[in-house]
């Protein structure tokens, strides 16, 4: 049930994510032409909380719903899966920035002036447009690493990693040690190049995929194939590269 209702949101994001924009930019609309607010807000309220519940249900979803080592393999390239999360958390983002708009002159209850706490929301909305969007999602391929991430994409060669290790910051998160920063491009923009962010598969997993790939040059060109499915269990490690 959780697999299927993360699945659902995952391949109807941007259906989801328009409609709520749609619904949200109408009611603040009915709002600045005089309806009445008290009728606008409960509708709001129960789209915010709706995405909240789903969301905290689908927060179980990596754990049940795939193996850990379960990458998606596609085009000769392993990918970890997009899921359902970032689309929900965008859906109550949008509700309570549309909630806080019926009421432009009115505070919050910390006291905070809804137009600067309105500002602050459309602020916070250019931290993951892309991974609202698209999703977040890490791809292994043949010739390095390409990071799609919440408001840019990374892409590494593997010739410019040194090594790589799990953060303590969050389980969707493993860091690495680079040889030439030079060679890595950036498309957007991201708080650090070094910090591989994904979801789906469990961290270790993740580092210890690309520990065997780092320290292993000539498995590389076979990413995707049956034969370098990542194995369980792998090492997440410190490796370096074969130099």
């Amino acid at each position: 049930m959780i697999r299927r209702l993360s699945a659902y949101v995952t391949r109807r994001r941007h259906p989801i994510l328009v409609v709520t924009a749609t619904l949200v930019t109408g009611a603040v609309l009915a709002r600045a032409l005089g309806a009445d607010p008290d009728l606008l807000a409960p509708w709001l309220v129960l789209l915010f909380l709706t995405a909240d519940l789903l969301y905290l249900v689908t927060l179980v979803a990596p754990s049940t719903r795939r193996p850990a080592t379960a990458f998606d393999v596609d085009g000769g390239a392993l990918h970890t899966p997009r899921t359902g999360g970032l689309p929900l958390v965008g859906v109550a983002h949008l509700a309570l920035l549309g909630l806080l708009a019926l009421n432009p002159a009115g505070t919050t209850p910390m006291g905070i002036p809804i137009p600067l706490a309105v500002v602050a929301l459309l602020a916070a909305l250019a931290l993951y447009p892309r991974g609202l969007w698209y999703g977040v999602r890490l791809t292994l391929t043949p010739e390095g690493l390409r990071n799609e991430k919440y408001a840019g994409t990374v892409v590494i060669p593997w010739q410019a990693i040194a090594g790589i290790h799990l953060t303590d910051s969050t389980r969707a998160r493993v860091r690495l040690r680079l040889a030439d920063p030079d060679q890595v491009t950036v498309r957007g923009w991201t708080t650090s190049r070094r910090t591989l962010e994904f979801d789906g598969v469990e961290p270790s997993v993740v580092a210890g995929t690309i520990s065997r790939y780092l320290n292993a040059p000539g498995e590389r060109p076979h990413i995707g194939a049956g034969a370098a499915d990542p194995v369980p269990g792998a090492s997440a490690g410190t490796g370096t590269g074969p130099g």
